[in-house]
C-alpha cells in the first residue's frame, strides 16, 4: 500500500514531501493496522465457528498475532531511530 503521491519519489523516500514519514514507514503502520484489524476479524469467526472450523480460525489468529508482533517491533524500531516525525527533526539528527 502506498501513501498518495506528492512530490517526487525521492522526496517521499527521505519523508520531504506532504507527509512526515518515508512510504516505507508509511507502509509499515498500514500494514500493522491491517493486521490488527485481521485480529479482531479472526476472534469473531472463531466465535461463529465449530469444532474442527474453529481450530482452523485459532490456527490462523495465532499466526496473524505473530505478524502483527514482528510489525509493532519494526514499528518500534523505526520509532526508535528518529523515523517518524517532521522531516526537519530527522535532518537535524
Amino acid at each position: 500500500m502506498q501513501q498518495p503521491s506528492s512530490g517526487t519519489a525521492s522526496q517521499q523516500t527521505k519523508g520531504q514531501g506532504q507527509y512526515p514519514l518515508s512510504n516505507h514507514d508509511y507502509n509499515l503502520v498500514q500494514a500493522l493496522a491491517t493486521e490488527l484489524k485481521g485480529i479482531e476479524a479472526f476472534q469473531e469467526y472463531i466465535q461463529d465457528a465449530q469444532g474442527d472450523d474453529a481450530k482452523f480460525w485459532q490456527d490462523a489468529l495465532q499466526i496473524k498475532r505473530q505478524l502483527a508482533e514482528r510489525f509493532m517491533h519494526e514499528v518500534a524500531e523505526h520509532a526508535k531511530a528518529g523515523h517518524f516525525g517532521s522531516s526537519e527533526k530527522r535532518s537535524m539528527q
